[in-house]
């Protein structure tokens, strides 16, 4: 079931798609969760973000830039924990990028992480939050080993 240029694309069709053997048409499923309503599409992509295929799981992370709300924050801070480099790369950039003020909490809890890459992208991301409560998470990372979580 292909899609035409100018066609939204159906739920009932992602669904099909998102479950699909092949990796690729996978990932053109969660590509396609841009495009459908939000509610729809926020449990499908964070399903996206544990498939077993790393190349879906970096779409997924990707494709989260354009939903907000404390599950979008928590899979993507998981996702800084992916096994997969590419994965983590595109979590932290998306956090980086997404003003996701329902993840405050979530992002809180990240910078407790002993995992500095976890730590340093879970401080990016709440830094544009302007979170009270997060000053005094972020002073105490300034003494941290990583240079990575000092800078952030």
């Amino acid at each position: 079931m292909g899609l035409m240029f100018d066609e939204t694309p159906d739920i009932d069709d992602i669904l099909e798609r998102i479950d699909d053997e092949d990796a690729e048409v996978r990932c053109v499923a969660v590509m396609d969760l841009r495009e459908i309503d939000e509610e729809e599409a926020i449990p499908l992509v964070i399903k996206a973000s544990k498939d077993t295929d790393a190349g879906v799981r970096v779409e997924a992370a990707q494709v989260m830039d354009e939903f907000v709300g404390a599950e979008i924050a928590q899979a993507l801070v998981d996702a800084l924990s992916d096994e997969n480099e590419d994965v983590r790369k595109a979590a932290a950039t998306t956090l980086a990028e997404n003003k996701n003020e329902g993840g405050g909490e979530v992002f809180l809890k990240g910078i407790e992480s002993d995992d500095p890459f976890v730590k340093a992208s879970s401080l990016r991301a709440i830094r544009a939050l302007r979170m009270p409560e997060a000053q005094a998470a972020a002073l105490g990372c300034m003494g941290h080993d990583d240079a990575n979580v000092r800078r952030e």
